[in-house]
Protein backbone atom coordinates (compact mmCIF):
# COMPACT_ATOMS: atom_id res chain seq x y z
CA UNK A 1 0.00 0.00 0.00
CA UNK A 2 1.24 3.48 -0.86
CA UNK A 3 -0.04 6.81 0.45
CA UNK A 4 0.42 9.81 -1.86
CA UNK A 5 -0.99 13.30 -2.26
CA UNK A 6 1.13 14.63 -5.10
CA UNK A 7 0.24 14.21 -8.73
CA UNK A 8 2.15 11.30 -10.24
CA UNK A 9 1.98 9.37 -13.47
CA UNK A 10 -1.28 7.46 -13.25
CA UNK A 11 -1.17 3.65 -13.33
CA UNK A 12 -2.75 1.70 -16.16
CA UNK A 13 -6.45 1.14 -15.70
CA UNK A 14 -7.51 -2.33 -14.61
CA UNK A 15 -10.89 -3.94 -14.31
CA UNK A 16 -12.48 -3.81 -10.86
CA UNK A 17 -11.46 -6.84 -8.84
CA UNK A 18 -12.01 -8.28 -5.42
CA UNK A 19 -8.68 -8.57 -3.62
CA UNK A 20 -9.42 -9.72 -0.06
CA UNK A 21 -5.74 -10.20 0.95
CA UNK A 22 -4.73 -6.64 0.06
CA UNK A 23 -7.85 -5.20 1.64
CA UNK A 24 -7.31 -7.19 4.81
CA UNK A 25 -3.87 -5.59 5.21
CA UNK A 26 -5.16 -2.08 4.50
CA UNK A 27 -8.21 -2.27 6.74
CA UNK A 28 -6.70 -4.38 9.49
CA UNK A 29 -7.48 -1.79 12.15
CA UNK A 30 -10.77 -0.58 10.66
CA UNK A 31 -12.99 -3.68 10.18
CA UNK A 32 -13.37 -4.34 6.47
CA UNK A 33 -17.11 -3.84 6.19
CA UNK A 34 -19.47 -0.90 6.40
CA UNK A 35 -20.29 -0.07 9.99
CA UNK A 36 -21.18 2.79 12.30
CA UNK A 37 -17.86 4.54 11.60
CA UNK A 38 -16.85 3.22 8.16
CA UNK A 39 -18.48 3.81 4.76
CA UNK A 40 -17.43 2.72 1.27
CA UNK A 41 -18.68 4.40 -1.90
CA UNK A 42 -18.17 3.90 -5.59
CA UNK A 43 -17.03 7.06 -7.31
CA UNK A 44 -15.47 6.51 -10.72
CA UNK A 45 -14.55 9.96 -11.98
CA UNK A 46 -16.87 12.17 -9.92
CA UNK A 47 -17.67 12.75 -6.27
CA UNK A 48 -20.92 10.99 -5.32
CA UNK A 49 -23.63 13.39 -4.16
CA UNK A 50 -24.39 11.14 -1.18
CA UNK A 51 -21.01 11.76 0.48
CA UNK A 52 -22.36 14.94 2.09
CA UNK A 53 -25.08 13.01 3.90
CA UNK A 54 -22.40 10.63 5.22
CA UNK A 55 -20.10 13.48 6.30
CA UNK A 56 -23.01 15.11 8.14
CA UNK A 57 -23.92 11.79 9.77
CA UNK A 58 -20.37 11.02 10.92
CA UNK A 59 -19.91 14.55 12.30
CA UNK A 60 -23.19 14.40 14.26
CA UNK A 61 -22.47 10.94 15.68
CA UNK A 62 -19.04 9.55 16.62
CA UNK A 63 -16.96 10.39 13.56
CA UNK A 64 -15.76 7.88 10.97
CA UNK A 65 -13.93 7.19 7.71
CA UNK A 66 -15.35 7.59 4.23
CA UNK A 67 -13.50 5.65 1.50
CA UNK A 68 -14.14 6.38 -2.17
CA UNK A 69 -13.33 3.86 -4.86
CA UNK A 70 -14.54 0.67 -3.17
CA UNK A 71 -17.89 -1.06 -3.55
CA UNK A 72 -19.43 -3.69 -1.30
CA UNK A 73 -21.01 -6.55 -3.25
CA UNK A 74 -22.74 -9.43 -1.55
CA UNK A 75 -20.69 -8.94 1.59
CA UNK A 76 -17.37 -8.67 -0.24
CA UNK A 77 -15.33 -5.59 -1.04
CA UNK A 78 -14.66 -4.79 -4.68
CA UNK A 79 -11.83 -2.40 -5.50
CA UNK A 80 -12.83 -0.18 -8.39
CA UNK A 81 -10.42 2.68 -7.84
CA UNK A 82 -10.82 6.24 -9.08
CA UNK A 83 -10.14 7.62 -12.54
CA UNK A 84 -8.50 10.83 -11.30
CA UNK A 85 -8.07 10.54 -7.54
CA UNK A 86 -5.87 13.62 -7.10
CA UNK A 87 -8.23 15.96 -8.92
CA UNK A 88 -11.15 14.51 -6.99
CA UNK A 89 -9.28 14.90 -3.70
CA UNK A 90 -8.59 18.57 -4.49
CA UNK A 91 -12.24 19.11 -5.43
CA UNK A 92 -13.34 17.47 -2.18
CA UNK A 93 -10.89 19.58 -0.17
CA UNK A 94 -12.30 22.76 -1.72
CA UNK A 95 -15.91 21.71 -1.15
CA UNK A 96 -15.25 20.88 2.50
CA UNK A 97 -14.74 24.65 2.93
CA UNK A 98 -17.98 25.49 1.11
CA UNK A 99 -20.76 26.22 3.61
CA UNK A 100 -23.37 25.35 0.99
CA UNK A 101 -22.04 21.79 0.96
CA UNK A 102 -21.34 21.31 4.66
CA UNK A 103 -22.12 23.81 7.40
CA UNK A 104 -18.94 23.41 9.52
CA UNK A 105 -15.26 23.00 8.65
CA UNK A 106 -14.78 19.84 10.65
CA UNK A 107 -12.02 18.14 8.60
CA UNK A 108 -8.42 19.28 8.89
CA UNK A 109 -5.65 19.22 6.27
CA UNK A 110 -4.41 15.81 7.42
CA UNK A 111 -7.84 14.15 7.30
CA UNK A 112 -7.90 13.72 3.51
CA UNK A 113 -5.47 11.36 1.76
CA UNK A 114 -5.08 9.41 -1.46
CA UNK A 115 -4.19 5.77 -0.84
CA UNK A 116 -3.15 3.08 -3.32
CA UNK A 117 -3.88 -0.62 -3.24
CA UNK A 118 -2.08 -2.31 -6.09
CA UNK A 119 -2.85 -0.21 -9.17
CA UNK A 120 -5.98 1.34 -7.74
CA UNK A 121 -6.16 4.79 -6.15
CA UNK A 122 -8.65 5.47 -3.35
CA UNK A 123 -9.63 8.58 -1.40
CA UNK A 124 -9.80 8.25 2.38
CA UNK A 125 -11.51 11.00 4.37
CA UNK A 126 -11.49 10.94 8.15
CA UNK A 127 -14.45 12.85 9.57
CA UNK A 128 -14.05 13.80 13.25
CA UNK A 129 -17.05 13.95 15.54
CA UNK A 130 -18.13 17.59 15.74
CA UNK A 131 -18.10 19.38 19.08
CA UNK A 132 -21.57 20.00 20.47
CA UNK A 133 -21.23 23.71 19.86
CA UNK A 134 -20.88 23.04 16.10
CA UNK A 135 -23.88 20.74 15.81
CA UNK A 136 -26.02 20.19 13.91
CA UNK A 137 -23.59 19.75 11.01
CA UNK A 138 -25.77 19.76 7.90
CA UNK A 139 -25.52 19.73 4.13
CA UNK A 140 -27.22 22.33 1.97
CA UNK A 141 -28.83 25.51 3.26
CA UNK A 142 -31.47 24.09 5.60
CA UNK A 143 -30.59 22.17 8.79
CA UNK A 144 -34.12 20.77 8.96
CA UNK A 145 -33.62 18.87 5.70
CA UNK A 146 -29.84 18.45 5.62
CA UNK A 147 -28.97 17.02 9.05
CA UNK A 148 -28.08 13.34 9.29
CA UNK A 149 -26.89 10.91 11.96
CA UNK A 150 -25.31 7.49 11.69
CA UNK A 151 -27.40 4.42 12.54
CA UNK A 152 -25.69 1.04 12.19
CA UNK A 153 -24.11 1.27 8.71
CA UNK A 154 -26.44 3.87 7.19
CA UNK A 155 -27.14 7.60 7.16
CA UNK A 156 -30.51 8.63 8.61
CA UNK A 157 -32.09 12.05 8.10
CA UNK A 158 -32.92 13.73 11.41
CA UNK A 159 -36.42 14.70 12.34
CA UNK A 160 -37.08 18.25 13.46
CA UNK A 161 -37.09 17.34 17.16
CA UNK A 162 -33.58 15.94 16.93
CA UNK A 163 -32.31 19.00 15.04
CA UNK A 164 -33.88 21.24 17.69
CA UNK A 165 -32.21 19.23 20.45
CA UNK A 166 -28.77 19.61 18.84
CA UNK A 167 -29.35 23.33 18.44
CA UNK A 168 -30.32 23.76 22.11
CA UNK A 169 -27.30 21.77 23.30
CA UNK A 170 -24.98 23.76 21.04
CA UNK A 171 -26.27 27.04 22.47
CA UNK A 172 -25.93 25.87 26.06
CA UNK A 173 -22.40 24.59 25.52
CA UNK A 174 -21.12 27.58 23.58
CA UNK A 175 -22.33 30.06 26.20
CA UNK A 176 -20.73 28.24 29.14
CA UNK A 177 -17.41 27.35 27.49
CA UNK A 178 -16.90 30.38 25.30
CA UNK A 179 -13.49 31.95 25.85
CA UNK A 180 -14.05 35.69 26.17
CA UNK A 181 -11.91 38.11 24.21
CA UNK A 182 -10.27 41.03 26.04
CA UNK A 183 -10.71 39.34 29.44
CA UNK A 184 -7.90 37.92 31.54
CA UNK A 185 -7.07 36.61 34.99
CA UNK A 186 -7.12 40.21 36.22
CA UNK A 187 -10.92 40.28 35.66
CA UNK A 188 -11.44 37.62 38.33
CA UNK A 189 -12.43 38.97 41.72
CA UNK A 190 -9.71 37.43 43.88
CA UNK A 191 -11.73 37.78 47.10
CA UNK A 192 -14.63 35.79 45.65
CA UNK A 193 -12.30 33.21 44.14
CA UNK A 194 -10.32 32.70 47.36
CA UNK A 195 -13.54 32.50 49.38
CA UNK A 196 -14.87 29.82 47.03
CA UNK A 197 -11.73 27.71 47.40
CA UNK A 198 -11.78 28.13 51.17
CA UNK A 199 -15.38 26.96 51.43
CA UNK A 200 -14.56 23.89 49.34
CA UNK A 201 -11.60 23.10 51.60
CA UNK A 202 -13.74 23.37 54.75
CA UNK A 203 -16.61 21.25 53.41
CA UNK A 204 -14.60 18.63 51.51
CA UNK A 205 -10.99 18.39 52.59
CA UNK A 206 -10.45 15.17 50.62
CA UNK A 207 -11.41 16.69 47.28
CA UNK A 208 -8.66 16.39 44.67
CA UNK A 209 -9.49 19.98 43.63
CA UNK A 210 -7.83 21.28 46.78
CA UNK A 211 -4.43 20.09 45.54
CA UNK A 212 -4.60 22.05 42.27
CA UNK A 213 -3.09 25.47 41.66
CA UNK A 214 -5.49 28.29 40.83
CA UNK A 215 -5.39 27.97 37.04
CA UNK A 216 -5.77 24.17 37.08
CA UNK A 217 -8.64 24.57 39.54
CA UNK A 218 -10.40 27.02 37.23
CA UNK A 219 -9.94 24.69 34.27
CA UNK A 220 -11.40 21.79 36.22
CA UNK A 221 -14.58 23.67 37.15
CA UNK A 222 -14.99 25.19 33.68
CA UNK A 223 -14.00 28.77 34.44
CA UNK A 224 -10.85 28.70 32.30
CA UNK A 225 -10.78 27.00 28.92
CA UNK A 226 -8.68 26.31 25.82
CA UNK A 227 -10.13 27.71 22.58
CA UNK A 228 -8.49 25.40 20.04
CA UNK A 229 -9.84 27.24 17.02
CA UNK A 230 -8.20 30.51 18.09
CA UNK A 231 -5.31 28.77 19.87
CA UNK A 232 -5.69 30.73 23.07
CA UNK A 233 -6.54 30.13 26.72
CA UNK A 234 -8.82 32.38 28.65
CA UNK A 235 -11.65 33.14 31.01
CA UNK A 236 -14.97 31.56 30.06
CA UNK A 237 -18.43 33.08 30.25
CA UNK A 238 -19.22 30.76 33.17
CA UNK A 239 -16.03 31.83 34.98
CA UNK A 240 -16.90 35.49 34.54
CA UNK A 241 -20.44 34.97 35.89
CA UNK A 242 -19.19 33.24 39.02
CA UNK A 243 -16.01 35.15 39.80
CA UNK A 244 -16.14 38.35 37.75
Amino acid sequence: MRSRYAQEEQPAKKDAAIVPNELAAFFESLDAHESLDLEFKRAGGNLPASIWETISAFANTNGGRLILGIDERDGQLAIEGLKDAYRMAQDLSNLLHNSQKISARICGPNDLTVESIGDHDLIVLRVPAAARRHRPVFTGANPLTGTYVRRQSGDVQCERAEVDRMTREATETSIDQQVLEFFSWDDIDQTSFSSYRQRLLLHNRRSSLNRLDDEAFMRKIGGWHRDRERERDGLTFAGLLVFG
